[in-house]
């Protein structure tokens, strides 16, 4: 493990099967999970070190992949057509790999190609949950329902307005809230981003309050690319090196503050996979064969050499958010899998 100040680097060897094309997914930071494709449908787990599955779940329905994100992420078990909707179940896994199961209260269609279960979990693994089930068509969409679960609790109510997702409100593939796109910091406290008309333009940034259950007002900053907001409110964000852009291979890593001050950029000449706040991790233009991992403030890169596809996904490496508080790089060196953990 390498420490670069508050950040934890670690590179680890994986099983092929994460990155082989089968229905197996990771779940935090050591936990490997995987459905089963034929009744009973059964959700099993294990540690990245063990060969040893164990069954946590077991579902009449197929299970469905929600896309929740936070520190609980998850399946949904649905109920039997007709049955009451108390038997839907969210199954929830938190970043020890532990599960938790909780109702919840929406009609779902009886063809589930087209559903969709999204959310966020804020406030920490006993916070809350704001979801929304919704029927994603080619053409067009539907909500089905929306909610907020009290985690502690496993109570569900209606959201608050202000942060009630909306099926409508799209930006890149991510879901809206009235006030703007949501982001979770490192702690996992709700952060809004509103929006603009044009790339540059000031939006306007808001923290959400659980005690008061209302949004706070931050400033403005200017809006490009947000990657991740801080526990301190910072901005880390993307610019590109032209305008127009003329290729995706030099863009300005950016630090705005919403309370004001200077904007803060160092340029990147690569291929941008994803960062956090404060770090980027890229593909260089000098090494296509290579990732960097720069952290600015502590004037530190990581470089990883000799890399290669890892699996059936065509490309070098693959990047994901596995909690607000780590991603994830997966790639292969040689013959091997290698996962890089970058966490804080």
């Amino acid at each position: 493990m390498i420490k670069i100040g508050a950040f934890r680097v670690r590179r680890i060897v994986i099983p092929r099967a994460l990155v082989n094309g089968s229905p197996t997914y990771q779940i935090g930071p050591n936990t490997m999970v995987r459905v089963g494709d034929s009744a009973p449908y059964v959700l099993q787990r294990r540690p990245l070190t063990s060969g040893r599955w164990e069954t946590v779940y077991r579902c009449a329905q197929p299970l469905i992949g929600t896309d929740i994100n936070g520190p609980l992420t998850g399946f949904l078990c649905p109920a039997p057509p007709g049955a009451s909707t108390q038997r839907n179940r969210v199954i929830l896994f938190d970043p020890q790999g532990q599960p938790r199961t909780y109702s919840l209260p929406v009609r779902l269609p009886t063809s589930r190609q087209w559903l969709q279960v999204v959310g966020y979990v804020f406030g920490g693994k006993e916070g809350s949950l704001a979801w929304l089930a919704a029927e994603d068509y080619p053409v067009g969409q539907r909500d089905l329902g929306s909610g907020l679960i009290d985690l502690a609790a496993g109570k569900s109510k209606a959201a608050p307005a202000a942060i009630t997702l909306d099926m409508r409100q799209t930006w890149n593939g991510f879901y809206q809230m009235p006030g703007g796109m949501p982001y979770l910091s490192p702690s996992d406290e709700l952060f809004l981003v509103g929006s603009s008309a044009r790339e540059g333009g000031y939006v306007p940034v808001y923290r959400w309050s659980r005690v008061i259950a209302k949004l706070t007002p931050l400033g403005e900053v200017p809006l490009y690319e947000t990657l991740a907001v801080g526990d301190d409110s910072t901005l880390w964000a993307l610019r590109p090196a032209f305008s127009p852009p003329e290729s995706q291979q030099s863009v300005y890593f950016l630090r705005e503050v919403p309370s004001g001050g200077r904007v803060q950029s160092w340029r990147i000449d690569g291929q941008v996979l994803g960062g956090g706040p404060g770090y980027v991790v890229y593909v260089p233009k000098s090494d296509p064969a290579s990732l960097d991992i720069f952290f600015p403030l502590q004037h530190r890169t990581l470089q990883y050499r000799k890399l290669n596809d890892p699996g059936k996904m065509l490309r070098l490496a693959v990047l994901w958010q596995v909690d607000a508080k780590m991603q994830v790089v997966v790639s292969g060196e040689g013959a091997k899998a290698v996962e890089i953990q970058i966490s804080r």
